[in-house]
């Protein structure tokens, strides 16, 4: 029967930890474009920040080689430790897989520990654990193992890429392409949200277009190249958006100082898809109406 070729989905979703409904999902690969001084390092320190203390993200490695310089920002307002800082060059996204790949250990040590210890202390229904009296006689101590972050989860990690334009990390020996679109798959699965800012969204020396068209969600920033905002326009297929509504949307997103227009290519409902900085939606059909689709 023709019915037996219908496509059944996974159970597993391409978005494994859990959220709170109005947070974008996560995994995430977010890009934070705009000009030096928009404030993108900000709003990205910010919102790693919240997800840090909501237990969505554990461990927030940076890919930086100005952290001395943004310490206020990367180290007060994120919370990231200077031993989490990786210099741009052409092996840091190695480290980073390093690094991501001992979360895992521990997160396997951990059900490990958490297995014998469920083991050790079952018993049946009436009867008594032999094994428990023997250490409770000897004076021995087999407690509850202890999961070091917030949830008892996997790890969550997140790696942030800032002032690295032009830094050995963008060479193509360095593999960057290839990590950054198999982010959610590294480490056995346990994959890793990251965070890119740039200057400038297209240019040579930019993020390419592969990775681009993989991003989950695109935070942009005041510019005045109206070919760089079309260019966007361009790339990002938005279901009945025609360039003229969305140069007007985003000059509205960004009028204030510091604002951006934030774009949820996978937004859990569709009103979220388009936001004002983190924390205002922002309906699109006052601007669809008003410049409608040619044709």
């Amino acid at each position: 029967m023709i019915s037996e070729l219908k496509i059944v989905p996974p159970t597993k979703g391409a978005f494994t930890i859990e959220t709170p409904d109005y947070l974008p999902k996560q995994h995430t690969l977010c890009c934070w474009s705009g000009r030096r001084g928009a404030g993108k390092s900000v709003a990205c320190a910010n919102f790693c920040a919240t997800c840090r203390k909501l237990g969505v993200y554990d461990k927030i490695f940076l890919i930086c080689g100005t952290y001395a310089s943004n310490k206020t920002i990367w180290g007060q307002i994120a919370g990231i430790d200077e031993d989490c800082v990786i210099l741009p060059t052409k092996t840091a996204f190695a480290e980073v897989l390093r690094r991501l790949n001992e979360e895992k250990k521990q997160w396997d040590t951990y059900l490990s520990q958490m297995k014998t210890y469920k083991q050790f202390n079952k018993t049946e229904k009436g009867e008594v654990n032999f094994f428990k009296q023997l250490t409770t006689r000897d004076n021995l101590n087999l407690s509850r193992p202890k999961w070091h972050y917030m949830k008892a989860v996997p790890p969550r990690v997140a790696v942030i890429m800032d002032d690295c334009m032009g830094e050995q990390v963008f060479l193509p020996s360095a593999g960057l392409v290839k990590t950054i679109i198999a982010h959610r798959h590294h480490a056995d699965g346990l994959g890793c949200s990251i965070h890119m800012l740039i200057q400038s969204y297209c240019s040579r020396e930019s993020l390419a277009r592969p990775i681009r068209e993989q991003l989950t969600v695109l935070c942009l920033f005041a510019m005045s190249q109206t070919e760089q905002i079309k260019k966007v326009w361009s790339e990002a297929d938005l279901p009945g958006m025609s360039e003229l509504a969305f140069l007007h949307m985003f000059r509205k997103a960004t009028e204030l100082p510091f604002g951006f227009l934030l774009i949820d290519f996978s937004p859990k409902e569709e009103y979220q898809r388009y936001r004002i900085q983190m924390d205002q939606y922002l309906d699109p059909t006052p601007y669809m109406l008003a410049y409608p689709m040619a044709g």
